[in-house]
């Protein structure tokens, strides 16, 4: 049976909202206008059939209302008398109850203001033990505040007393360190100048002939590769490494890349380096570039003629063996740790050493990194002004390597090399340290004004006698005239 009902709806900002107009009390909400018909379908539902067992039944019914003459008078007249005595009965029933309910509001009231005054008594008793008990909160708080200002204030001495100690102990470990990184650098400086020393001396040679051993053989294919120009037009003869081409660094690269067609990059790679480690370790060495034959007899010959330079020097600045290059890379390491720490002194040290050295050996490399450490030293010195200490340095460093090459030099003469090496070590490290608290400059500098001291002293001596000789002179004549 299907029932019509009115749906009453309107929409909202959320959705619709609706309610029956035959049952004002069921409402409703949805989306959509489809699901608000079905949610208010279901809640009507839900309230008509609440607790209708399956299975019922529906049907119209018809109900007949009795009225005009059918209705007896005095049926009526019974029914309004009989309802007008309840009604009076009902009246009384209420007074009475009125009364009641007046006497009970009567002691409610009663009760309620005793109530009240109790709870008016409990509440100022509340109020004065929290007033109390706030005080006493009060003073526990201020005592318990002074104890903390003072814990904090104690522990902010304590921490501040820690922090102190502990920024001394900081900075005592960081002076300690600077001071031994400082006292390795100058052991380390001592050595390497020292060793420098060893190395522009005859034991280079020694050192070449032991590194030669390390790499000797039978030739390679690399190796008759590099002397291939040689061997084809005899260019140079024993000299022929500064000719041929095949015994710089990119002449070695490429004759070694040449040398056979099928190998691997790294067979090319150690033929290349073994190739160049055995020239390298020989007395001719291996040229910095590749000259023209023409050119280096005139060049040799310039230098002879108009400087008298030998020509064997020449050639050993235009070619450097294993021993210059340690000694050109013990150079750079020792400016690398000293690059930004030393002072105008210890590095100006560095320039005078290295630079004896590269010189009296002729060792190309060691001058390049010579004309790079002195424009350091001299821009150091130019910064601070130090033009005394950079001076004084380069004397100190040219002192230790001369020392060193000196020592080398006597005793090499009828020692073996082991003794020589020694006592060159020795004597170096030994005029490294004597010099480092003593001013080269200094010492000429006082050498000087002593010596214009005594000059003038002199002359003083020299002029009062020649007075002296004047006056006899001139004595004697008077006399021989008288």
């Amino acid at each position: 049976m299907k029932t019509q009902l009115t749906l009453i709806y309107w929409q909202s900002e959320t959705g619709w909202f609706g309610k029956l107009l035959e049952r004002p009390e069921i409402a409703a909400e949805g989306v959509t206008l489809e699901e608000l018909e079905e949610n208010i379908t279901d809640a009507y539902l839900s309230m008509v059939l609440n607790d209708v067992p399956d299975g019922y039944q529906t049907k119209t019914i018809q109900c007949d209302i009795p009225t005009g003459p059918t209705m007896q008078t005095a049926g009526v007249g019974g029914f309004i008398r009989s309802a007008a005595g309840k009604v009076r009965d009902a009246s009384k029933k209420g007074v009475a109850i009125a009364e009641g309910s007046k006497t009970g509001f009567r002691k409610i009231a009663n009760t309620a203001s005793s109530v009240a005054e109790s709870a008016r008594d409990a509440s100022q008793k509340a109020s004065d033990m929290t007033s109390a008990a706030a005080e006493q909160m009060k003073a526990n708080s201020r005592k318990i505040a002074n104890t903390a200002s003072s814990v904090a204030g104690s522990v902010q001495d304590v921490s501040k007393e820690a922090l102190d100690k502990a920024f001394t102990a900081a900075e005592q470990v960081k002076t300690n360190s600077r001071k031994t990184l400082d006292a390795t650098i100058s052991a380390a400086n001592t050595l390497l100048t020292t060793t420098q020393g060893l190395l522009a001396s005859r034991l280079s040679d020694d050192l070449n002939s032991l590194l030669q051993n390390m790499v000797k053989g039978e030739a390679t294919s690399y190796d008759k590769a590099m002397d291939a120009e040689y061997l084809k037009t005899h260019v140079g003869g024993p000299d022929h490494r500064l000719f041929d081409g095949g015994h710089t660094i990119s002449g070695a690269f490429n004759a070694a890349r040449d040398a056979e067609s099928d190998d691997t990059i790294i067979e090319e790679a150690l033929g290349f380096i073994q190739g160049l480690l055995r020239d390298g370790t020989t007395p001719k060495g291996l040229p910095l570039a590749n000259w023209d034959k023409t050119t280096y007899d005139y060049v040799a010959e310039t230098l002879t003629s108009n400087f008298h330079i030998p020509e064997a020097w020449f050639k050993d600045l235009i070619t450097y063996d294993a021993a210059e290059l340690l000694s050109s890379v013990i150079g750079i390491v020792a400016l690398v740790f000293n690059w930004n720490r030393a002072d105008t002194e210890t590095f100006a040290r560095l320039v005078g050493s290295i630079g004896v050295s590269a010189a009296i050996s002729a060792n190309p490399l060691g001058l390049v990194v010579t004309v790079v450490a002195l424009a350091k030293a001299f821009h150091k010195a130019h910064q601070t002004g130090e033009y005394a200490e950079f001076v004084d340095g380069q004397l100190k460093g040219a002192l230790g390597s001369g020392a060193t090459l000196a020592a080398v030099a006597l005793v090499g003469v009828s020692g073996p090399p082991g003794t020589a090496l020694l006592v060159s070590l020795v004597v170096g490290v030994l005029v490294n340290r004597a010099t480092q608290n003593v001013s080269v400059v200094q010492i000429g500098q006082f050498l000087a004004k002593q010596a214009i001291a005594t000059a003038t002293k002199t002359q003083e001596i020299a002029l009062t006698q020649k007075h002296r000789w004047d006056d006899a002179a001139a004595r004697g004549l008077e006399f021989q005239s008288g």
